[in-house]
């Protein structure tokens, strides 16, 4: 729906400027985020997901036996 004296192109251009401003925000988060996990793969630091996904099945696992018990 249109603003009060707003043109369909005015409209149209500030939704293809927010877009291509969240696709840029999108794309630096990214950019961040690899360059991050290099850094963490040198620094030593780094965590493969499905060790994380595994630690994390397993801490699920044992609450479950422990609730069990109960």
């Amino acid at each position: 729906m249109l603003e009060p004296d707003e043109t369909l192109s005015h409209f149209m251009e500030d939704a293809v400027r927010a877009r291509l401003e969240w696709r840029l925000a999108q794309l630096e988060f990214i950019e961040q985020g690899l360059v991050e996990r290099d850094r963490a793969r040198r620094a030593g630091d780094y965590v493969d997901s499905a060790d994380v996904v595994r630690r994390l099945d397993a801490v699920v696992s044992a609450a479950r036996r422990r609730s069990k018990r109960r």
